[in-house]
C-alpha cells in the first residue's frame, strides 16, 4: 500500500519532469530585529505557505515563509517574512490541478528552500545576532 506522503512525491516527479523553469524572484521581504539582545540561544518557528496560479502553459507559485526566532525566555527576538515567486513552463498541458498542488507542495519546495536558508542566514547576520539556519528540509507546507 502507497502512503500519502510517498503519493505526493509521486505526484510531484511527474511534473517535475514536465515542466521548464522560466523564472525565480524574490518578491517581498519584511524583517525585523525586535529585541536589540535577544538572550541565547534562539529557537526558529518557521511556516510555509505556497499559492498556486495556473495560467495556460504556465503554472505560477508563490512560496511564503513565515519565520520568528524565539530567545531563551521565549520572547519573540527576529520575524522575517519572504516569499519567492517562481514560473515555469508546463511543457505537457494534461497536468491536473491536484498534480500541479502535490508539485507546489514538494517540488517547488525543494527549490525555493535553500534560497530562504541563504536570505535567513545572511539578513541574521547582518542584524548582529548569530546567523540563523533553517533545517535542510522546508517545513510541512500549509494549505491554502
Amino acid at each position: 500500500m502507497v502512503s500519502a506522503d510517498e503519493e505526493l512525491k509521486r505526484r510531484s516527479d511527474d511534473v517535475t519532469l514536465g515542466v521548464s523553469l522560466i523564472d525565480l524572484r524574490l518578491r517581498q521581504v519584511t524583517a525585523s530585529l525586535l529585541i536589540l539582545v535577544p538572550e541565547l540561544d534562539l529557537e526558529l518557528w518557521p511556516t510555509v505557505t505556497p499559492q498556486m496560479t495556473r495560467i495556460d502553459e504556465h503554472v505560477i507559485y508563490d512560496v511564503t515563509y513565515d519565520i520568528t526566532a524565539q530567545d531563551a525566555r521565549g520572547r519573540p527576538a527576529v520575524e522575517v517574512r519572504a516569499t519567492l515567486t517562481i514560473i515555469f513552463e508546463l511543457k505537457d498541458n494534461d497536468f491536473s490541478s491536484e498534480d500541479l498542488a502535490a508539485f507546489g507542495a514538494v517540488g517547488v519546495l525543494s527549490i525555493a528552500h535553500p534560497y530562504i536558508r541563504e536570505l535567513l542566514h545572511n539578513l541574521t547576520s547582518r542584524m548582529a545576532v548569530p546567523p540563523l539556519l533553517l533545517e535542510v528540509m522546508p517545513p510541512e507546507p500549509i494549505a491554502r
